[in-house]
């Protein structure tokens, strides 16, 4: 029996000794069958572009959940603010207890309010986030293609 071993990606403690598939070690990658030295490739011109197209596509998909979820973020937040006017008009005595009374009327429709402009705000952060790796991707993408001009000519 050999001695267990922590998985350094999750913490975890393994008992066996058979590598994960897709694990590296000290430059080695093992393929399910064996290990082999691991290199990177560049991917294929059509490779990148696929990749473009789905951030672009990624981008487009994000950026239309996020209109929807701040459209609804805004309804929500109507909602309440017609609701809390409404509770602390149809409250009666002194204008304090008035306004308590209609911001405990509207303490659910306040929670919905503002559960709606964080998943509004988390959308449009994912969407922010896929920007700026489609951004970066371009960029380096650039870079590789100039490298490898330049290397055409002998000058790297």
């Amino acid at each position: 029996m050999t001695a267990p071993t922590v998985d350094r990606e999750t913490g975890e403690i393994r008992h066996d000794t058979r590598p994960r598939l897709g694990e590296c070690r000290q430059g080695w990658i093992w393929d399910g069958t064996g290990w082999r030295k691991h290199r990177r490739e560049l991917p294929s011109p059509i490779e990148v572009q696929a990749k473009f197209d789905l951030l672009d596509d990624l981008v487009k998909e994000q950026s239309e959940e996020w209109s929807r979820l701040a459209k609804a973020a805004a309804q929500t937040q109507v909602a309440y603010e017609r609701a809390k006017a409404e509770a602390f008009l149809r409250a009666e005595g002194p204008m304090d207890v008035r306004k308590k009374i209609a911001d405990l009327e509207t303490a659910d429709l306040l929670l919905a309010a503002e559960t709606a402009n964080i998943i509004a705000d988390t959308a449009k952060n994912e969407m922010w986030r896929l920007k700026t790796m489609q951004e970066s991707n371009r960029s380096t993408n650039a870079t590789v293609n100039q490298e490898m001009r330049l290397a055409g000519q002998g000058q790297t």
